[in-house]
């Protein structure tokens, strides 16, 4: 099975907006290719929001436990900062904020995000998961 990362907003209104990545793993387990960029109708939707929440949910083929992902703004700085290490689990969903200084922060979105989703060294072939941005408008 060839693996894919593909991306669609599942909720979006004037102050809210939800971007999903669906993620599934070649049969060796890994991602080609490693990353998936925001397209460009997308990176128009969240410019100008705040990442404020990520929810990560495991497929029927959960990856392999304590996977990690990073979501990286244009100048290549973890918006998580580092709370996608361990952040995809193999059953189930796992819900967090974004963190600077491990307090929870809302980040400005300026352009296009990365997300890169790893896992671990015995990768889960043909592994399923979703992981959704959760984006709002400042002040909202």
């Amino acid at each position: 099975m060839a693996s894919s990362i593909v991306q669609s907003v599942v909720h979006a209104s004037e102050n809210f907006l939800v971007l999903k990545f669906a993620c599934i793993a070649n049969n060796a387990g890994a991602f080609d290719p490693a990353y998936a960029d925001t397209d460009s109708d997308n990176t128009k939707l969240i410019r100008g929001k705040w990442l404020y929440k990520y929810q990560v949910v495991a497929g029927t083929t959960g990856p392999t436990a304590a996977s990690d992902f990073t979501v990286k703004d244009h100048l290549g700085v973890d918006l998580l900062g580092g709370q996608g290490a361990d952040g995809i689990p193999n059953s189930g969903t796992n819900e967090d904020y974004p963190k600077i200084a491990d307090q929870a922060a809302n980040q400005p979105i300026l352009g296009v995000l990365r997300m890169t989703p790893v896992q671990q060294a015995a990768a889960t072939a043909d592994a399923t998961f979703d992981i959704y941005l959760y984006f709002k408008r400042p002040g909202a």
